[in-house]
């Protein structure tokens, strides 16, 4: 067998245990690096007051503004909270 067959097969080797090392270790570390889950605080209570709203960021697009609560909260002259409905779509 020439030396260069031999380099050759000593590097797949080589490479091959390093590939079964990997493929061995990776998913035992991944599962070593998970984070525990703990359980998410309750919103903060003022949220309760708008309606459809999701403390939790999310890929999700919210909807779009309540117009008939914005009718009722313009009413009762509750700018603040028709400003705060329009706040919370506006990300």
């Amino acid at each position: 067998m020439s030396p260069f067959t031999q380099q050759f097969r000593r590097s797949a080797l080589i490479t091959a245990a390093a590939s079964l090392a990997v493929a061995i270790g990776l998913p035992t570390m991944m599962r070593a690096q998970q984070p525990v889950a703990s359980p998410s605080p309750p919103p903060p209570p003022y949220l309760a007051a708008f309606p459809n709203f999701a403390p939790a960021l999310t890929a999700n697009m919210p909807g779009d503004v309540d117009i008939d609560l914005k009718k009722q909260l313009e009413a009762q002259g509750a700018f603040p909270k028709v400003q705060r409905e329009f706040d919370l779509n506006a990300w």
